[in-house]
């Protein structure tokens, strides 16, 4: 059976892990690429290892496991480092992602994936969906569940692409829109919606 991935997308705290859940419980396979990048970097993995060799042992915690924060710190601090960390991880997290779609016996399956739009492979999917809401309702909503500061809120932002930007990957690839600026039960009817248009499209 030919399964449709279908990206699901969208900014640092936009609602699309939320979209996710509520994709599962309708009955959607799923899979977040952020599980699939923990498999990649677990103690003894070549992902951990060169990790390590780029920026040393600061990134591990007591147990030899991957200090996250750590590694998030260095990824906003500086360009070279996002290009470095994702040039050891990227492919790696893609192959362990087509073994996951392997397994998988539906029509669809919907691939949560935060930086669709960074990652310039947006074709590799069969369509997108962008959870979007306004960048002064995102980065409330990324001070209250981070529990940080204004201007750090601004910096883990600006760490994606824009807004605009990351809509326009409805240019090349066919893509739809949920808009997640009210309630989670508006939420939930949208993603209803599509999951009833995907169920019988595909």
């Amino acid at each position: 059976m030919f399964t449709q991935k279908i990206a699901l997308t969208g900014g640092i705290a936009s609602g699309k892990s939320l979209a996710s859940k509520i994709f599962q419980k309708l009955g959607a396979k799923v899979i977040d690429l952020d599980a699939v990048s923990r498999k990649v970097v677990v103690p003894g993995s070549d992902g951990l290892m060169e990790l390590v060799k780029s920026f040393g042992s600061s990134i591990l915690n007591s147990d030899g496991t991957l200090n996250r924060k750590e590694l998030r710190k260095l990824l906003i601090d500086s360009k070279d480092n996002q290009i470095k960390i994702e040039s050891i991880l990227h492919q790696k997290i893609l192959d362990r992602m087509d073994l996951e779609v392997d397994k998988i016996d539906s029509k669809f399956v919907i691939i949560e994936i935060p930086l669709l739009a960074e990652s310039g492979r947006a074709q590799m999917y069969d369509r997108a969906i962008i959870v979007d809401c306004e960048e002064s309702t995102q980065l409330e909503r990324l001070i209250t569940r981070e529990n940080i500061g204004k201007d750090d809120a601004i910096k883990m932002m600006s760490a994606q692409v824009n807004r605009e930007d990351r809509l326009k990957i409805a240019d090349n690839l066919p893509t739809d829109i949920i808009t997640n600026d009210t309630t989670e039960s508006d939420l939930g009817k949208q993603v209803s919606a599509l999951y009833e248009k995907f169920t019988n499209n595909y």
